[in-house]
């Protein structure tokens, strides 16, 4: 008997990922149009966007964000996809190479890289 295929979330893109993503681990906040900022770990970065966990529940996909990293100061993003406690942003404008640069070197001098585990409870 033949398996029936799982319908597709989401589409993917067909051209590549613009920038080559580097592992960090930095303490961010993101907002949410004007909402109270929540702690969010940053876990990868390039120019054009990164992968962080911790977003809140309920964000949408295109959402408009503000992720705040100390060294890179405040950039707007957006949502574009969500998958396991992790999601993925895009910025809306590239960071420069010196911003990449120093929040690169930040993640580097905070020693070792940390993992932050989050559990959801079951209702």
């Amino acid at each position: 008997m033949a398996r029936k295929s799982r319908p597709m979330l989401g589409v993917r893109s067909e051209t590549p990922r613009a920038g080559n993503r580097q592992p960090v681990s930095l303490v961010g906040e993101c907002s949410v149009s004007g909402s109270d900022p929540v702690e969010v770990t940053v876990l990868d970065l390039d120019a054009h966007g990164c992968k962080v966990r911790g977003l809140p529940l309920g964000v949408g996909k295109h959402d408009d964000l503000v992720l705040a990293i100390g060294p890179v100061g405040a950039i707007q993003a957006q949502l574009r996809w969500v998958k396991s406690m992790m999601a993925g942003l895009v910025f809306t404008r590239q960071l420069s190479a010196d911003e990449l640069t120093r929040a690169l070197s930040e993640s580097r001098s905070s020693g070792e890289a940390h993992s932050v585990l989050a559990f959801r409870r079951r209702a």
